[in-house]
């Protein structure tokens, strides 16, 4: 299996979209986002791509500063897998 992992996106739609090109082009399985997508100037549009394409996010560390400081995700410690990416910020933004 061929796996493709991008980071630190931040809301860049357009450069997730380059990459997300170029990955398909090489002949990934499946792709993973090892966090810190959201904080940026298109953090919908670059959860929505994401979550078209069924990606898994690990949560980052900008990630989880932009989450409410009660929400059940601020509890878990080190990184958490998120697929369903019910990320308060997306809503919020």
């Amino acid at each position: 299996m061929r796996l493709g992992l991008i980071s630190d996106i931040h809301g860049n739609l357009l450069a997730l979209d380059a990459v997300i090109g170029e990955l398909n082009e090489s002949g990934i399985d499946r792709l993973v986002c090892l966090g810190d997508l959201a904080a940026g100037p298109e953090p919908r549009a670059t959860i929505g791509r994401l979550r078209e394409l069924d990606c898994p996010v690990v949560l980052g560390n900008w990630d989880s500063w932009l989450l409410p400081k009660n929400s059940w995700i601020a509890a878990i410690t080190g990184f958490a897998l998120i697929r369903s990416f019910g990320m308060a910020v997306a809503i919020s933004w």
